[in-house]
């Protein structure tokens, strides 16, 4: 094989990127959504970002459901998703608001309830 070393070599070097260590401690919140399972989990965590602003920062899948009182043809997802705020300390208030939010906005979107 061949390497070219000037493509390879373009834009370099590059210069680092950082951000600001956060001065306040973020908070994990999780929820379950009982949904089709043609409903992907990637739909699901857009519609979380979506809802929760600058203010989620990750969500992972860490729970996934069939069978038991669940119905046939749909599934149990659980996401964690991290919330913090750069700027304040998060308060409880703030912490349900956005939770609220959240959960209506992907009940709305989706037409799926949490579990």
């Amino acid at each position: 094989g061949e390497i070219n070393l000037e493509k390879l070599m373009q834009g370099q070097p590059r210069i680092p990127k950082y951000a600001k260590l956060p001065k306040f401690a973020a908070v994990d919140r999780d929820l379950a959504f009982v949904m089709p399972n043609k409903l992907t989990v990637g739909e699901v965590t857009g519609e979380i970002k979506k809802a929760g602003g600058n203010l989620v920062r990750d969500i992972e899948v860490f729970d996934v459901f069939e069978g038991g009182d669940i119905p046939d043809g749909h599934k149990s997802v659980a996401f964690r998703y991290k919330v913090q705020d750069p700027e304040n300390t998060l308060s409880d208030d703030v912490l349900l608001g956005l939770q609220k939010k959240i959960i209506d906005s992907v009940s709305q979107k989706f037409s799926i309830t949490t579990r």
